[in-house]
C-alpha cells in the first residue's frame, strides 16, 4: 500500500503530489516517530511529513520544496525544535 492509497494518513498538498516517498527515517528521539519526504521527482517537488509511531501526522510541510534534501533538512529542524520546547 503507498501513502496515497490511505488518505487518513497522509495529507493532501497544494502543490505536490504524493508519488513517491524519497527519504524514510527513524527520528530517533520518540521510538517509531518517522520523517518522511514525499513527491514527485519528475516535477521537482517535495514535501516533508512527520508521523507518529500510529502513522497519524504530527507535522507536514506544503512549501513544494525543489531539492528533497532541503525538504529533509527542513522536517529534522523542526521535529527537533518541537522536541526541544516539549521538554521545557
Amino acid at each position: 500500500m503507498t501513502l496515497s492509497d490511505n488518505p487518513m494518513r497522509t495529507p493532501r498538498f497544494k502543490h505536490t503530489a504524493n508519488l513517491s516517498t524519497l527519504y524514510n527515517i527513524n527520528a530517533g528521539g520518540n521510538v517509531g516517530t518517522r520523517i518522511e519526504v514525499v513527491g514527485d521527482s519528475d516535477n521537482a517537488a517535495y514535501e516533508w511529513i512527520i508521523r507518529n509511531a500510529d502513522g497519524s501526522v504530527q507535522a507536514h510541510s506544503d512549501d513544494a520544496y525543489g531539492i528533497p534534501e532541503v525538504a529533509l533538512r527542513d522536517a529534522l529542524i523542526a521535529y527537533y525544535q518541537e522536541a526541544s520546547t516539549s521538554k521545557n
